[in-house]
């Protein structure tokens, strides 16, 4: 792989207020999950995702239930499997090692 990130990682984009209005009315509504909905209606978690989708300008998302599966997704989208070398930082979570363990078996 020859591309370098020379980001940072101490500062995130901010997210827009439109967006930020969404997230506090879903939490609000106490519907915090996309299967919370009646026929014909979309869940307002599926229009944040969208929203925030738009706003970093992605061409695709994925939503997930935590960090584990979106690093499996992240090591299974960069081809990354058995035999290779993985480096990750001491001070982490278990499921951080155990999924790159389970990506690499």
């Amino acid at each position: 792989m020859t591309t370098v990130f020379r980001g940072g990682f101490t500062k995130q984009e901010l997210i827009p207020e439109p967006t930020i209005e969404r997230a506090v009315a879903v939490t609000r509504s106490g519907r915090l999950h996309g299967c919370h909905t009646s026929s014909g209606e979309t869940a307002g978690t599926a229009l944040l995702q969208c929203d925030f989708r738009y706003d970093v300008r992605a061409r695709y998302y994925l939503a997930v239930t935590s960090a584990g599966p979106v690093l499996a997704t992240a090591l299974r989208a960069c081809g990354i499997g058995g035999g290779g070398l993985a480096l990750t930082n001491c001070f982490t979570m278990a499921a951080a090692p155990a999924t790159i363990s389970a990506a690499y078996a």
